[in-house]
């Protein structure tokens, strides 16, 4: 936290504050270090507020507690309070302002923006066709994603999906740079019916710097295109608790994006889209879509919108739309898909699809509670899970990280 805009920049004010959620009673525990916000010659009992701000139009959250002595040098504070429902899910996606002061010198005002810590031992990247690539007309444009956890012992364990790529002739970990990149890893040998598993247990410390600066690059050469993607600190969402990403993709289309889906013990289903492709970006509508014959006739099939406009490369959020069907569904599998109309600007005024393009993926079966489901859904049924999946990555739960680099411009971690 730094002074407020609206202050001189010279005042000498700063401070840290630690945010974690008790995900039961969702209330939040606020470690606090501070100095320099206090008026002159003042030593005892001093009262202070702190203020959680959403950013959207949702009322401020507004906190007051004594500070029995002001030290010189450091002050710590510990404050427990709430943002409510409503205004929790901003905390995640690094919206909710918040903002320090003593009740008798709000001038000297301390703020800054919550943001969820970054673990930095999941990495994640939608691999697309490069755009150096020219594919000719009538071709198929491939596309997948990359799973990398770092582990204990500073190993890379990579998982690697891909489809409609024609024969897949080479897969590589590269290093990216401005004048030369480099081979990291050969995946290659590892690579079968689509999919790379395995860990690369050499790396050095450009390898692992590479990784934290968002430079490490995951590529997919074939017969007629290249995939790639730069793997990207991932974002520990609630919905990322599943095994792994779906892929949503159409087969002419350069765009492509992962969907991870998890359900939750109060039955909310919650989902982490990430986009990818060219620039520039299209605004585009999230749909959850239906297509099942196989249970009651009179349970008809279900479509949700669940965003109807995204101006962003990836959003997380959840929904509480889904009825018992849909949820028992979810966990069957093969019946639901991810819709992703992507609004571009059409290339002529005859085009047929009106700047709209469609991209699709179905959804595998998950892990649902039973207390969700229709009573006559077959909730012991034993489904096979193609490959290691993320939760062999993912070992880690307790730290939620936002996407962004592990180590900043001035070097520190």
């Amino acid at each position: 936290m730094v002074p407020s805009s609206a202050s001189s920049p010279h005042l000498p004010g700063g401070g840290t504050a630690i945010v974690s959620v008790d995900s039961r009673s969702e209330s939040l525990h606020i470690s606090l270090v501070f100095n320099g916000i206090f008026p002159p010659s003042v030593a005892y009992n001093i009262s202070m507020v702190l203020q959680l701000t959403p950013s959207r139009a949702l009322p401020p959250v507004t906190d007051t507690f004594v500070l029995s002595k002001v030290f010189t040098d450091v002050n710590k504070a510990e404050v427990l309070t709430t943002l409510g429902a409503t205004s929790l899910p901003q905390l995640t996606r690094g919206r909710v302002h918040i903002k320090l002061w003593a009740e008798s010198a709000p001038e000297l005002a301390i703020e800054g923006t919550v943001a969820a810590r970054a673990t930095c031992n999941v990495f994640s990247a939608v691999l697309t066709t490069a755009d150096s690539d020219r594919i000719a007309e009538g071709e198929r444009f491939g596309a997948g994603w990359a799973v990398l956890a770092l582990t204990d012992e500073g190993f890379f364990k990579y998982q690697v999906q891909v489809e409609a790529v024609g024969r897949v002739t080479g897969v590589s970990l590269t290093a990216v740079y401005k004048r030369k990149d480099r081979v990291v890893h050969d995946l290659t040998d590892t690579f079968a019916n689509g999919q790379a598993n395995g860990t690369y247990t050499r790396p050095t410390y450009g390898d692992l710097d590479a990784l934290m600066r968002g430079r490490l690059q995951v590529t997919v050469e074939s017969e007629t295109a290249t995939l790639q993607g730069i793997l990207d600190v991932q974002a520990m969402t609630d919905a990322v608790r599943s095994n792994a990403p779906a892929l949503v993709r159409s087969m002419g289309v350069q765009w492509a994006a992962t969907a991870w889906i998890a359900v939750d013990e109060e039955c909310v289903m919650h989902y982490h889209v990430q986009l990818a492709g060219p620039s520039p970006r299209p605004s585009w509508q999230l749909v959850l879509q239906e297509r099942d014959e196989s249970y009651d006739p009179r349970l008809a099939d279900q479509r949700v919108v669940l965003e109807e406009a995204v101006d962003n490369w990836e959003v997380a959020d959840h929904t509480t739309l889904l009825t018992q069907a849909s949820l028992s569904r979810l966990h069957a599998g093969q019946v639901t898909f991810l819709e992703m109309l992507l609004f571009t600007s059409p290339t002529s005024p005859n085009e047929p699809n009106n700047g709209i393009t469609l991209l699709k993926g179905r959804l595998d079966s998950m892990p649902v509670p039973n207390a969700c489901m229709l009573d006559n859904a077959d909730v012991d049924l034993k489904k096979e899970r193609a490959g290691c999946g993320f939760e062999c990555l993912n070992t880690n739960d307790e730290d939620s990280s936002r996407r962004t680099k592990c180590i900043d411009n001035g070097q520190s971690t």
